[in-house]
């Protein structure tokens, strides 16, 4: 999905299938490139991941938001 419909499709689709809700938010105004991208959204499953394994929480806040010289999960 990440390549054919961009970071945001791939990000609310790991929202989709995550076990807990996930507040997303997603700031990103410009493309990144597709090395950036995917870099991005295997640190947020990453980070959705751990969280559902160990943080006990029954909820998960996301913000995906970029800068001109750096991104930000």
């Amino acid at each position: 999905m990440l390549a054919e419909e961009g970071l945001r499709a791939a990000l609310h689709g790991l929202v989709g299938r995550s076990d807990l809700p996930i507040d997303l938010g997603y700031d990103l105004s410009r493309t990144l490139s597709p090395t950036v991208e995917t870099a991005a959204y295997f640190v947020v499953a990453e980070a959705v991941t751990n969280a559902v394994k160990h943080s006990g929480a029954e909820r998960i806040g996301s913000r995906a938001a970029a800068a001109r010289t750096r991104w930000g999960a």
